[in-house]
């Protein structure tokens, strides 16, 4: 018996350029799976958007929702450092980046303040001196 190899999707999309393997070893076409997802976020935009924060900080940070609900139950809502919410949406997940643990909830300016700083502790320590002298 002879198979025949699939060249096209069933869209008609061509495999050669938008062809992807899913980890269980499945083929599926990037051009459908865009062409769902952007349906689905049409159909159902809250669920969508639940759906997609929640994914992220599931495979970003290894946190499920009620992980992230504690961490934001435990500071209040508020930043872990400045203790503000600064009116954004969400506050950001602070972790190490050597050992991807979760430290706490951020907001977008103490987060971006680390990273600018490069979590190393003696820049930080520097840049306190430096204040104090000023």
């Amino acid at each position: 018996m002879v198979y025949k190899v699939k060249t096209h999707c069933s869209r008609g999309h061509d495999f050669n350029t938008s062809r992807k393997f899913h980890p269980n070893g499945d083929a599926y076409c990037c051009e459908c799976k865009a062409i769902r997802q952007r349906e689905y976020r049409e159909k159902y935009p809250d669920r969508a958007k639940g759906y997609y924060k929640t994914s992220n900080r599931r495979r970003n940070y290894g946190l499920e929702p009620e992980e992230y609900q504690k961490l934001l139950d435990d500071s209040d809502n508020l930043c872990m450092i400045c203790r503000t919410n600064s009116g954004l949406k969400s506050l950001h997940i602070d972790h190490n980046h050597e050992t991807g643990k979760v430290r706490g909830l951020l907001c977008h300016h103490c987060n971006t303040g680390l990273g600018l700083f490069k979590e190393d502790i003696n820049l930080l320590l520097k840049a306190i001196e430096y204040l104090k002298e000023g």
